[in-house]
C-alpha cells in the first residue's frame, strides 16, 4: 500500500512540475542590465568557460587551501560519524530494548522522525530566508546543534529497559539456558527465535516448543498456542534467575500469544520517542546552514565542485565506515546467532545492557 500511496502523490506533483516552462526568460548571454539616469544600459561580461580536466588540479588546490570549507566539511564528517550508530540502528535498539517487532518500531519511529526532520528543515529554511544570517551565525548554530546532539546521545544511554522476562535468560553473566528437563525431549534445538507470551505471568518463552506447547491456532494474523506443559509454577523463581531445571513445571490450559510480552518500561519508551524526535529536529535545522556555508566559502566557479568534494569526503569517511563500525559493536552484544550450513547468520537475541550502551 505504501508504494501506491507514494506513487499517487508523485503523480499529482508531476502535473504541477509539468506546468513549468521549458526555459525561463533571461537576458542576452554575457550581458547585464543596469539603470543610468533612467536609461537601460547593458554591460558585457564574458561567459564563464566550462571547467575542464586541466583545471582540476588547480580547483582542488583552491578548495584544499580554503580553511573555512575544509573545517566545515570535517565538522560534518565527525558529526555524521558520531551519530551514525544512533541514526542507523535506532529501530534495532527499540526492538531489542523494548521488545518491539520490526514492524512496530518502524511504524512508531518512521512518522515521528520524518515529521521532526521536516519541521526542522522548514523552520530553519524560513529563518534563513527571512533574517539572512551571516556565516558566523550559521556556523554558531551548528556548534549549538552539535553540542545538543552529543548531550542527547549521552542522555539516551540512560533510557533503556534492562529488565527482561525471557525464561532462562540471565543478564548478569550473559547466558541463556532454554533447554531444560521439561523440553529436552521436544527437539527444540537450533530453532529460530520465535517468542511467545504467557500474558497472565508476563513470561516470554524462546519459542512455543520451549514452552512445551502441543497445539496451535491461527486467528487472522495472530498465532496462538495451547496445551503448554513447560510452564514454571512459580514466576518468582524466574524473576530471581534461578536455574530452569529447578523449576516446578505444570500444564497451562490457557492461550499463549505469539510475540514478546508487553515491555514493562512504557515511560522509558515514551522518553525515548520524545528525546529522539527533538534530536532529529535539532539535527535537521543545521543542515541547510551547513550547505550554505559551503557555497559562500568558495568562488562561484567552484560551488559545484565544492559540493561534490564535500559529499565524497563525507561518504568515504562517515557514511560508509560509520554503520560498519557501530554494526560490529552491536554484533558484539549478540548472545544467540543463527547458523546455517556452518555459517553465521542474523542475531536472534541480544544482551540488552550491552546493546543499549553500544547503540547510543
Amino acid at each position: 500500500m505504501g508504494w501506491l500511496f507514494l506513487g499517487t502523490i508523485m503523480l499529482l506533483f508531476s502535473f504541477l512540475i509539468a506546468m513549468f516552462p521549458k526555459a525561463l526568460p533571461k537576458t542576452k548571454p554575457g550581458a547585464k542590465q543596469i539603470q543610468d539616469n533612467g536609461k537601460s544600459l547593458e554591460l558585457e561580461h564574458p561567459e564563464p568557460t566550462p571547467p575542464s580536466m586541466k583545471e582540476f588540479p588547480a580547483a582542488l588546490k583552491r578548495l584544499l587551501k580554503n580553511k573555512l570549507l575544509v573545517v566545515n566539511i570535517f565538522s560534518g564528517i565527525f558529526y555524521i560519524l558520531g551519530s551514525s550508530g544512533y541514526i542507523t540502528y535506532l529501530n534495532k535498539y527499540i526492538e531489542v530494548q523494548f521488545e518491539k517487532s520490526a514492524a512496530d518500531s518502524n511504524l512508531v519511529m518512521g512518522p515521528l522522525v520524518l515529521s521532526a526532520m521536516v519541521l526542522g528543515f522548514l523552520v530553519s529554511g524560513f529563518v534563513i530566508s527571512k533574517y539572512k544570517p551571516t556565516p558566523k551565525y550559521l556556523l554558531g548554530w551548528n556548534v549549538v546543534v552539535g553540542i545538543a546532539f552529543v548531550l542527547g546521545e549521552l542522555a539516551l544511554t540512560f533510557v533503556s529497559c534492562d529488565r527482561t522476562n525471557l525464561v532462562g535468560y540471565n543478564p548478569y553473566n550473559r547466558s541463556i539456558d532454554i533447554i531444560n528437563s521439561c523440553n529436552v525431549e521436544c527437539g527444540c534445538e537450533n530453532l529460530k527465535f520465535s517468542p511467545v507470551c504467557l500474558v497472565e505471568s508476563s513470561l516470554t518463552f524462546y519459542s512455543a516448543c520451549h514452552a512445551g506447547c502441543h497445539t496451535s491456532h491461527k486467528e487472522g494474523k495472530n498465532q496462538t498456542y495451547g496445551d503448554c506443559t513447560c510452564i514454571p509454577q512459580d514466576s518468582v523463581s524466574v524473576a530471581n534467575l534461578q536455574a530452569p531445571d529447578s523449576y516446578q513445571y505444570s500444564t497451562y490450559q490457557g492461550i499463549m500469544k505469539e510475540g514478546h510480552c508487553p515491555s514493562p518500561c512504557g515511560s522509558a519508551f515514551l522518553t525515548l520517542l520524545i528525546l529522539s524526535s527533538f534530536m532529529h529536529l535539532l539535527g535537521s535545522s543545521g543542515k541547510i546552514g551547513n550547505i550554505l556555508v559551503n557555497y559562500r566559502a568558495v568562488d562561484p566557479i567552484d560551488k559545484s565542485f565544492a559540493q561534490g568534494f564535500a559529499l565524497l569526503l563525507v561518504s568515504l569517511l562517515a557514511f560508509i565506515p560509520g554503520p560498519i563500525v557501530f554494526g560490529a559493536l552491536i554484533d558484539a552484544a549478540c548472545i544467540i546467532w543463527d547458523s546455517s550450513c556452518g555459517k553465521r547468520g542474523n542475531c536472534w537475541f541480544y544482551d540488552k545492557h550491552a546493546s543499549g550502551k553500544t547503540s547510543t
